[in-house]
């Protein structure tokens, strides 16, 4: 220095060079900073809380999740056709129960517009490359009751749900 003190060693605080080391190389196997774990799990939980409700306190779920919590309150819904013109019959007319049986959703797949992939999956980064989302498709199964009382079931598509990474459900299937 002009002063005659010698000039001090400052060491860079932004680490500027390892966060882009970190950026270009990401590790495989954990997070580039442990800090982001704990920010995400809490949401990932709670996705994971619709498939399986097994993180709640012993006794709370009964380990099937809130899929199955929501069924079992929608239940089991019964309709009549009875036509109100006909006033000479006093009952309902015919009875009819209508319930879902099971909500799956399937794990992200290309349109079958698609005619050309070889590879149906579709995994986060590819559909971060063609700017969508990363969706499974939702289906139920419908079930009722015709007139003589036999069961009858179809698969119904309810649309798209997105999909949150590093869930268990989608990661483990």
């Amino acid at each position: 220095m002009p002063d005659g003190t010698p000039r001090s060693q400052s060491t860079p605080t932004f680490n500027t060079l390892e966060r882009e080391a970190a950026f270009r190389n990401p590790p495989k196997d954990r997070a580039s900073y442990s800090i982001l774990n704990e920010f995400v799990a809490p949401h990932i939980e709670s996705f994971n809380s619709i498939f399986d409700d097994s993180g709640l306190p012993s006794g709370d779920g009964d380990g099937k999740g809130l899929l199955s919590l929501a069924l079992k309150e929608i239940g089991e819904r019964v309709v009549f056709d009875k036509n109100i013109r006909d006033s000479a019959d006093s009952g309902w007319g015919n009875r009819m129960r209508i319930w879902i049986e099971q909500v799956t959703i399937a794990r992200p797949m290309v349109p079958e517009k698609d005619k050309t992939a070889r590879e149906r999956r579709v995994f986060p980064s590819e559909a971060r490359e063609r700017l969508t989302s990363y969706k499974g498709r939702m289906m139920v199964k419908l079930c009722w009751t015709d007139i003589s009382g036999q069961k009858h079931d179809t698969m119904k598509d309810c649309g798209l749900v997105p999909i949150m990474v590093r869930v268990r459900q989608i990661s483990s299937s």
